[in-house]
């Protein structure tokens, strides 16, 4: 959004001035503005006092800054989920050994805990992926 030249001091004398009497010609040719500029500032700050608009001005500002801060950090996050991801991928691939179009192979067993005992080893596999693997180790 492109700044305004003109401070909210100003903009709240130029709409002071004009309820005050003053021709409304008159204040904007000495501020160099037009008569629609007039109305715009009348329309959006007619309702709020100086201090107000300063305080508004700050906000906008600071909402500004805070927005910039989200998207530094959400660019970061992605960042660094993306370099986690990887390793993580590299590490499963390096123990389980390579995946088989993304997922794990099938004749993969697993520890399973059961009812706060010891871990047991559980295979997986069901008699289907069972043959699968027992033909797929046969030469």
């Amino acid at each position: 959004m492109r700044r305004s030249r003109f401070s909210a001091e100003q903009i709240s004398t130029a709409l002071r001035q004009v309820e005050s009497g003053a021709p409304v010609a008159e204040v904007v040719r000495k501020l160099g503005v037009s008569e629609k500029t007039y109305y715009l500032w009348k329309k959006q700050y007619a309702h709020l006092l100086t201090n107000e608009l300063r305080e508004l001005r700050q906000l906008r500002d600071e909402n500004a800054k805070l927005k910039r801060l989200v998207a530094d950090l959400t660019l970061d996050k992605v960042m660094l989920q993306e370099v986690l991801g990887k390793k993580n991928d590299a590490r499963r691939e390096a123990h389980l050994g390579p995946a088989i179009g993304g997922q794990v192979p099938p004749c993969t067993a697993q520890s399973v805990p059961t009812a706060g005992l010891a871990p047991r080893h559980v295979s997986l596999r069901t008699e289907d992926t069972r043959r699968r693997c027992v033909a797929s180790k046969d030469p």
